[in-house]
């Protein structure tokens, strides 16, 4: 199997469509990822609107997945782990954002929150030890992930402690308000 078919079969799984949760950005809209979502992105991939690269020099150090909302381009290592494969879910839905939004943004923080709770969810569901993603941000997802597998909502506290540790991470900090640019 190929990496791109990989990762339409992970795009399209059962498990992937069992990701489902809303949340109003800080920008107004409606931020939503579920299986449309996910289709959406397989469907890119098999037309070529989206890109799959496994080109690890684009990956800044210490990471398995990217989206380049520039070139439409999804770069990643295999899809071999659930790690792997979680990541790659996270990019994924940037990708998603990217093809659906048309030129409407929403924060860099806001997206970023809508991936982290993503890939914390698979995460969950594919019980993955906490230990192998512990990270802060994962862990502040992961209570996201949490409060919607008990009240299937999102808990409006534990969103905005993510959005919060994502503001103050030093990755994202520099990009806490700037619009994320969709350009399909």
């Amino acid at each position: 199997m190929t990496i791109q078919q990989d990762a339409i079969e992970l795009l399209t799984s059962a498990t992937t469509a069992r990701i489902r949760f809303s949340f109003a950005a800080t920008s107004g809209w409606q931020v939503q990822v579920n299986s449309s979502s996910f289709r959406r992105v397989a469907d890119a991939l098999e037309s070529g609107r989206l890109t799959l690269s496994t080109d690890m020099s684009v990956l800044p150090a210490g990471a398995a997945a990217l989206y380049n909302s520039a070139t439409n381009t999804l770069s990643t290592r295999a899809l071999r782990g659930r790690v792997e494969r979680g990541l790659f879910l996270h990019e994924a839905v940037h990708a998603s954002m990217d093809l659906s939004l048309g030129g409407r943004g929403i924060t860099t923080i806001d997206n970023e929150a809508a991936a982290y709770t993503t890939d914390a969810l698979y995460f969950r569901m594919m019980g993955l030890a906490r230990s192998r993603w512990s990270a802060s941000l994962h862990a502040a997802a992961g209570t996201v992930a949490d409060g919607l597998l008990r009240q299937h909502e999102v808990d409006t506290a534990a969103l905005n402690a993510l959005r919060t540790a994502i503001t103050n991470h030093p990755l994202y900090n520099p990009y806490k308000l700037i619009p994320y640019l969709a350009n399909g």
